[in-house]
């Protein structure tokens, strides 16, 4: 999962994080998923923090997994539980 807000007048403003809120509701009370994960460059630090913000817990790090401006970063595997969700609804 993720977004994508691609007009930067209108980063930092939350629409980021309350999208995310909106997806995440959704997965988990009307699709009912029991675990959402997402993927995120080790230099998208805006992005970690969101996720973090929101209770993904970091899982793994895929160590220079992707090319990126001349050199490898790696690419750090998150996951949030239903269970875990639940305690911040």
């Amino acid at each position: 999962m993720g977004i994508i807000l691609g007009e930067k007048d209108f980063w930092n403003q939350g629409y980021g994080e309350e999208a995310m809120e909106l997806i995440i509701n959704f997965a988990f009370n009307d699709l009912n998923l029991n675990r959402l994960s997402a993927t995120v460059l080790a230099t998208n630090e805006r992005s970690l923090n969101i996720f973090k913000k929101l209770g993904f817990k970091e899982e793994g790090r895929l160590r220079k997994a992707v090319y990126q401006n001349g050199d490898y970063t790696d690419l750090i595997v998150l996951g949030l539980l239903k269970e875990e969700w639940g305690s911040q609804a």
